[in-house]
């Protein structure tokens, strides 16, 4: 339902203006509670009651576990793209001072880029990590989201691309980059600032944000239905976590 808006805005605009009884997880606990009793019949009433329980418990950890990744997904893009700004940054500084024997000032770009790889590779594994865990695979992001996400790893690939290509023009002249490396600055060799995505990716470890995003919503759905100790539980453990 919710893939067919652009954005979190079109999304609740259209909430507000269903009735009550329409509202999606209304909806939907309607339905599974039907379900449950169609199933069900001829059982003992407190082990049906239990299913249904359950059952809402699980619809809304899923349905509050879909809504903390839209709005985390939107915190951590604005951070990424500052994080392309200074990635960008970087590579315009080293075009500028052209030079290799700066080490330090190398290393510094080097960071930013980095940074910003990292941090949309983090993001990217960790909504595939929640989608395919609890939602079959199934997209969870909003059409601009979507996109969104997409402009951040193309970003990477060319920012990336850039980096790179500028190591292999300075490459290009040996002899500059020996004759400043004798003047007395520490050289970690050209081999050391490649920038290398798969090994990035390789390294990335989402388990933090995404626990973080799970614990929050099963809290929330054991609150919902009636289980306050249990979600008081989780919260205290997400907060003495941080």
């Amino acid at each position: 339902m919710r893939q067919r808006f652009e954005s979190f805005d079109d999304y609740w605009g259209w909430i507000v203006d269903q009735p009550d009884d329409d509202f999606p997880i209304c909806s939907l606990a309607r339905q599974i509670e039907t379900s449950i009793q169609e199933r069900t019949k001829g059982e003992d009433k407190k082990n049906v009651e239990t299913a249904i329980r359950r059952a809402a418990r699980e619809l809304v950890f899923l349905f509050d576990l879909c809504l903390h990744l839209d709005e985390d997904f939107g915190s951590h893009s604005q951070a990424i793209g500052l994080l392309a700004i200074l990635a960008l940054e970087g590579i315009r500084s080293a075009i500028e001072t052209r030079d290799l024997s700066d080490f330090a000032r190398w290393g510094a770009y080097q960071c930013y880029v980095e940074m910003h790889a990292l941090e949309v590779f983090k993001l990217k594994a960790a909504i595939e990590h929640v989608e395919k865990k609890y939602f079959d695979g199934h997209s969870l992001l909003l059409k601009s989201r979507v996109e969104e996400l997409d402009r951040h790893v193309a970003t990477v690939d060319q920012v990336a691309a850039d980096w790179n290509q500028l190591l292999l023009l300075f490459r290009l002249n040996p002899e500059e980059s020996r004759r400043k490396t004798k003047a007395g600055r520490k050289s970690l060799g050209p081999l050391d600032l490649d920038l290398d995505l798969e090994a990035l990716k390789k390294s990335v470890d989402s388990n933090g944000w995404t626990k973080n995003l799970i614990d929050c919503a099963k809290a929330e759905a054991l609150e919902m239905t009636g289980e306050r100790d249990a979600a008081i539980s989780i919260l205290k453990r997400v907060i003495g976590g941080r």
